[in-house]
């Protein structure tokens, strides 16, 4: 029986980075898929609805490797609304290649791409950052004349939304509350992002971070926005959300057991 080992350089990677590695041993045959499921896929029923993306099946040489996919392609997130999950099966093909016997899998953890930076200053309101990240301090200074704290509401929103055959929709839900007071004399509001609650273990991102993806003639995303109460009315503000990037520290290599 073939007999390899399949080494990944990294199991969490950034979206449009190859997924890289080294096959020792023989060649490995690999099937590497993206899948998704929604509640928007069943127009917000409980149990959402899975469709696979994408699937590629490919054999790797013994030797360094490296597998690129597609752009439009989501990252491996688990929101109210979506979950993505990546997978990469090793294996020997069976009865024409239907099954693979022995076989493992190694889920990957993609990062979403760093979303584009916003104006700080937008005539009425004067934020802190272009950018934010989670446990960031929102500040924003409003700026129309003859508003006092007390008439100012704020909080986060998120809209998770999904495009099929035209067909728009969408689920919105709370983030985070906020708050109004004064800032150098000015009236200003305040609100704190969440923390993140996923651990390096987790296989998916466990917060609203701001992606779209555009693939298999679907697309589907989520944003967040701030929307302030003013007495001339409500505005939104859509807020970039991009995670922390992870820190990596140098490790002694360590080999694991060969897949088969």
């Amino acid at each position: 029986m073939p007999r390899a080992s399949v080494r990944v350089e990294r199991s969490v990677i950034r979206l449009g980075e190859p997924i890289a590695g080294v096959v020792e041993g023989d060649r490995v045959y690999a099937v590497f898929s993206v899948w998704m499921a929604s509640t928007l896929l069943t127009r917000g029923e409980a149990i959402p609805s899975a469709r696979l993306l994408y699937k590629e099946s490919f054999w790797l040489e013994p030797g360094r490797f490296e597998i690129r996919y597609p752009r439009g392609l989501p990252p491996t997130i688990s929101t109210r609304a979506h979950k993505v999950r990546w997978s990469i099966t090793f294996g020997v093909p069976r009865l024409g290649g239907r099954i693979l016997f022995p076989r493992s899998t190694l889920r990957i953890k993609v990062l979403p791409p760093i979303p584009e930076e916003i104006e700080t200053d937008l005539g009425w309101l004067v934020l802190n950052s272009r950018r934010f990240h989670p446990d960031d301090e929102l500040l924003g200074r409003i700026k129309v004349e003859g508003v006092a704290p007390e008439d100012v509401t704020a909080e986060l929103m998120v809209r998770e939304w999904l495009e099929v055959d035209g067909d728009r929709r969408e689920y919105t839900w709370t983030l985070a509350p906020g708050d109004s007071g004064t800032l150098a004399g000015e009236t200003a509001i305040r609100v704190e992002l969440p923390h993140d609650p996923t651990v390096p273990k987790d296989l998916f991102f466990f917060y609203p971070y701001t992606f779209s993806a555009d693939f298999g003639g679907m697309r589907f995303g989520t944003e967040t926005y701030l929307v302030v109460t003013l007495p001339e009315g409500v505005k939104e503000v859509p807020l970039p959300i991009s995670p922390r990037l992870p820190r990596f520290e140098p490790t002694k290599e360590k080999r694991g057991p060969p897949l088969w």
